[in-house]
């Protein structure tokens, strides 16, 4: 058996997988974007959508963790067989004017963000060769948040960010 999935273009998370006997089109799969849900406190959500201009579909190798967990997972160019990415907690910090991103260690090579915030359009950026952190500029209304967070080689994060009152 193999897999269909749908993936992050600039950072290769897999977002959703299906196991099909034939090939998917991307608009069936998918159609304007994988729409994703964040819990808020007080019983509300937060929805975000990654839109299918971000979005691509690859036929992989059976990899059943995929279906159960498609963010721990990674796509590459022209390969068949899904990568698993590496975890990471903490690390996302909101800002009025901004959103800081730091993963656990520093990163060999650049690594693509890319950054979907409930109510926003995506944002894109990248962690420097050597470093761990990026903050990508976007402005938050203090209250919850529900963001996507990929980062090239990491595991995807699916949550909810903070903002408290200034004053």
């Amino acid at each position: 058996m193999s897999l269909t999935v749908a993936y992050a273009k600039e950072t290769g998370h897999v977002l959703g997988a299906l196991a099909v006997s034939g090939p998917v089109a991307a608009g069936d799969l998918y159609g304007a974007g994988i729409p994703l849900w964040v819990p808020l406190p007080g019983g509300g959500t937060a929805s975000l959508t990654v839109p299918a201009a971000r979005l691509g579909v690859a036929a992989v190798d059976d990899e059943p963790g995929a279906l159960a967990a498609p963010r721990d997972w990674g796509v590459e160019a022209g390969r068949t067989a899904l990568r698993p990415l590496a975890p990471w907690t903490g690390g996302i910090t909101a800002a009025a004017d901004g959103l800081t991103v730091t993963v656990s260690r520093a990163v060999p090579a650049a690594a693509a963000v890319l950054v979907v915030v409930a109510g926003g359009p995506p944002l894109a950026g990248q962690i420097a060769e050597g470093e761990r952190e990026t903050t990508l500029g976007v402005r938050l209304a203090p209250g919850d948040h529900g963001v996507l967070v990929l980062v090239s080689g990491w595991v995807g994060r699916l949550e909810r960010v903070s903002l408290a009152e200034s004053g």
